[in-house]
């Protein structure tokens, strides 16, 4: 079982996979950041700017993703050496250092910090996705997508029953 961008994942006859959320990216820079009392931005207004990441072990395909998003909006995008967590990449993107591209749904992962602001942008919402391989028949597996399929279904917006 594994947890992937749909980007990063092309359909194939031995996997199967379940959506899990649309996230939409957001921009995180420190709050002295030139941009950071905007409420919304372009990547094209981040020409120029050094990125901090992850590395390919622990976010495979994102260097990538940054790269295509940034070259669509004009620019080619510069990169810090990546560091080894998400909490290193928010202290570089603090001090100053540098920007990130930030999921939303993980801003609450995190204690709130006077010194980040999450900046909305143009960029295109990610869609996550849960895949498996498709002859797997471990109950454990099995247990586990039924607790997932049991959260999404919880999570849903509840839709207005239409008048009669």
């Amino acid at each position: 079982l594994g947890f992937v961008a749909a980007q990063e994942f092309a359909a194939h006859d031995e996997l199967q996979s379940l959506h899990l959320l649309d996230a939409e990216l957001l921009v995180t820079v420190g709050a002295q950041h030139r941009l950071a009392s905007a409420g919304r931005i372009r990547i094209a207004d981040l020409a120029g700017e050094t990125w901090v990441i992850t590395g390919a072990k622990e976010t495979p395909g994102l260097r990538e993703f940054i790269v295509q998003t940034c070259r669509l909006s004009g620019f080619n995008p510069i990169f810090a050496p990546p560091v080894h967590t998400l909490e290193s990449v928010l202290a570089r993107v603090t001090t100053g250092y540098g920007v990130c591209l930030w999921p939303e749904f993980l801003t609450t992962s995190f204690p709130t910090n006077p010194l980040v602001r999450y900046l909305r942008t143009d960029c295109p919402p990610i869609e996550l996705r849960a895949v498996w391989h498709r002859r797997e028949d471990s109950p454990l597996l099995k247990q586990f997508l039924a607790i997932l399929r049991q959260r999404i279904a919880e999570s849903a917006p509840v839709r207005p029953k239409a008048r009669a």
